[in-house]
């Protein structure tokens, strides 16, 4: 019997000649994997880093890899396809969420969150903030964005996930951010979506915003690992 899907590709790994197994990020069951035969050759457009699609499939058993047919698009995505930066952020995104969710655990908010940010990704181009206000929002979902404490904000502390003014001596200092992009953050913290993406900052600030929240991901989330596909991204960054 087969059952009707829709999901977010995260991952594809080669299965066979013909086939991939791919990771979903699904509506219904968070995290699960897929075997698509034949995929290379009928489902290649469809089955792309954060590609949102929708499906058919069957799993005659829990214990067993599920199988998934009939796969279209459930977004249109094709100015993702053909842009290598907008492409870059996708890989980018989609490393970023594997490590984030888990099987059988879906996540509305999390999953809603993605769908509407690919439509914004295909639809705009004002991109040289996006994955700084991404992650940030990313932060937000997960419980753990980090907090103002103090507008005069001089420090970042990793652990307690705060910006603040003149740190505590003994914090351990690996554990805190102590240089010119403190007072950026601390001002994008306080923006929505629209102001984050209007302010005009140099490729190096983005840069190092970008990397002090990937270690600040990295002190929170037990799990979280470097992304390999981070310095793909920042060759392509927008200038």
């Amino acid at each position: 019997m087969k059952n009707l899907g829709e999901g977010i590709v995260l991952s594809r790994i080669a299965y066979s000649e013909s086939s991939w197994v791919i990771q979903c990020f699904t509506r219904e069951h968070g995290l699960k994997s897929f075997l698509v035969q034949g995929g290379k050759k009928k489902y290649a457009s469809q089955i792309q880093a954060l590609s949102h699609i929708e499906f058919s499939y069957s799993q005659k058993h829990e214990d067993q890899l599920a199988r998934m047919y009939e796969i279209q698009d459930a977004t249109n995505q094709s100015a993702i396809r053909f842009d290598p930066v907008r492409s870059s952020i996708c890989f980018f995104e989609a490393e970023f969420v594997r490590q984030c969710v888990h099987e059988g655990h879906p996540d509305l908010p999390l999953y809603d969150f993605l769908c509407q940010e690919i439509q914004y990704l295909s639809a705009h181009d004002q991109l040289a903030n996006y994955v700084i206000y991404w992650v940030l929002e990313m932060t937000r979902l997960l419980g753990f964005q980090p907090q103002v404490i103090d507008d005069r904000a001089n420090y970042f502390d990793l652990q307690q996930g705060e910006l603040g003014w003149q740190r505590d001596p003994m914090t351990d200092p690996k554990l805190v951010i102590e240089d010119e992009t403190v007072p950026v953050l601390a001002q994008l913290l306080k923006l929505n979506k629209e102001g984050i993406l209007q302010q005009a900052l140099p490729k190096a600030i983005r840069q190092q915003l970008l990397e002090h929240l990937l270690r600040f991901m990295r002190t929170q989330h037990n799990a979280f690992r470097e992304i390999k596909s981070l310095a793909v991204y920042q060759t392509l960054w927008y200038e």
